[in-house]
C-alpha cells in the first residue's frame, strides 16, 4: 500500500512540476499583474485562473472600475485564492490591442487554462469576487481539490490540472446545424467543437432567413478536407441571446464566424452554399496568427 502510494506521489509531482515550470517574476502593483506584450502569453500559459482588465488611463469608466479591480485583488489575495487579477494598458501595449481587436475599453476577459472568456458580472468588488468564484466552482474544479488533497499527502503542492472537454452529443441539432444559446456558446467555440462555423441570425430578419437556407445546404454539402477533421455549422438567434451579443459587440444581424480552437475569423465569402464551402476550404486552416483570440 505505501508503494502505491507513493508511486502516485511521484506521478503527481512530475505532472505538479510541469505546472510550475516557467513560473517567473511579475511586475506588480497594488496585488495585481502588471502585463506587457512580452509576457502577456507566458502569463496566460503559467497562470491557470486569471483575469484580465484590458485598460486605458484617458478612459474614465477604467479609472472607476479600477478601484474595484484592485479591492477584489486584495479580497482574493486575503481568502489565499490562486486566482490572478492583471492589467494590460492599451495606451501603451498597442500590439495587444491591435492583435485582440479591442474596439475599446475596459475589456474584462478571464482565462482559465488558456480559454478566454468575457467578464458578465457587475461593478464593485465583491461582484467581481463573486463571478470569479462562480467561474472556477464547476465539478471541473473538484478534480483539483481532490488532486490538492492526494497531494497534500505527499508533501508537494499543484497549481492545476486542465480541464476535461465536453461531448459534441449533448447539443441540439435541427437540420444537420447545431443550435446554440447564451448557455452552451462559450463550452462549443472553445472547447467541444475544434471548428465551428456560427451564424448569428434573427427570425425578423429577412436577409437572415435567405441566408439560412445557404447555410444549412452547406452545413449538409460540406466534407472534411481529411478524416476527422469536420468542420461543423452552429446557429444562434440573437433575439434570445442579447446579453451575449452586447458582450462580442456585433454592428448588427446578420454575423458569421469561423471558430478554430479559441480564435475567430469573420466570415468575407459569397451568400450561396457553395461559396460557403470554397471560403472555408481556403480559410479553415489559415495559420492561427491570421485569426483572432477570443
Amino acid at each position: 500500500m505505501l508503494l502505491k502510494l507513493v508511486s502516485i506521489c511521484v506521478a503527481f509531482a512530475t505532472l505538479a512540476a510541469i505546472a510550475s515550470a516557467g513560473e517567473g517574476k511579475w511586475k506588480k502593483e497594488d496585488n495585481l499583474v502588471i502585463l506587457t506584450e512580452d509576457d502577456f502569453d507566458k502569463a496566460v500559459k503559467n497562470f491557470k485562473q486569471m483575469l484580465v482588465m484590458f485598460h486605458a488611463p484617458w478612459c474614465g469608466i477604467c479609472r472607476g472600475f479600477m478601484k474595484d479591480y484592485k479591492k477584489a485583488a486584495e479580497i482574493l489575495k486575503e481568502e489565499g485564492s490562486k486566482i490572478v487579477l492583471a492589467t494590460v494598458n492599451g495606451d501603451i501595449e498597442k500590439g495587444l490591442t491591435k492583435r485582440f481587436n479591442l474596439p475599446g475599453f475596459p475589456i474584462v476577459k478571464f482565462y482559465r487554462n488558456g480559454n478566454p472568456i468575457n467578464y458578465t458580472g457587475g461593478r464593485g468588488a465583491k461582484n467581481v469576487v463573486k463571478w470569479l468564484k462562480k467561474q472556477t466552482s464547476n465539478p471541473e474544479i473538484r478534480v483539483m481539490l481532490f488532486t490538492k488533497v492526494l497531494l497534500s499527502l505527499c508533501a508537494i503542492t499543484v497549481i492545476s490540472l486542465p480541464v476535461t472537454h465536453g461531448h459534441a452529443d449533448e447539443y441540439n441539432y435541427e437540420k444537420g446545424v447545431v443550435q446554440l444559446d447564451e448557455s452552451n456558446y462559450y463550452k462549443a467555440i472553445k472547447r467541444d467543437f475544434k471548428k465551428l462555423m456560427v451564424f448569428f441570425y434573427s427570425p425578423r430578419c429577412s436577409i437572415c432567413r435567405g441566408f439560412m437556407k445557404e447555410f444549412q445546404a452547406a452545413a449538409a454539402k460540406i466534407k472534411p478536407a481529411k478524416e476527422g477533421d469536420q468542420i461543423e455549422f452552429a446557429s444562434l438567434n440573437a433575439d434570445r441571446a442579447k446579453t451575449l451579443l452586447r458582450a462580442l459587440r456585433f454592428p448588427g444581424i446578420p454575423v458569421l464566424r469561423f471558430y478554430r480552437d479559441g480564435f475567430a475569423h469573420p466570415y468575407s465569402g459569397g451568400r450561396t452554399a457553395d461559396d460557403i464551402i470554397d471560403w472555408l476550404h481556403k480559410s479553415a486552416d489559415k495559420p492561427s496568427k491570421e485569426l483572432r483570440r477570443i
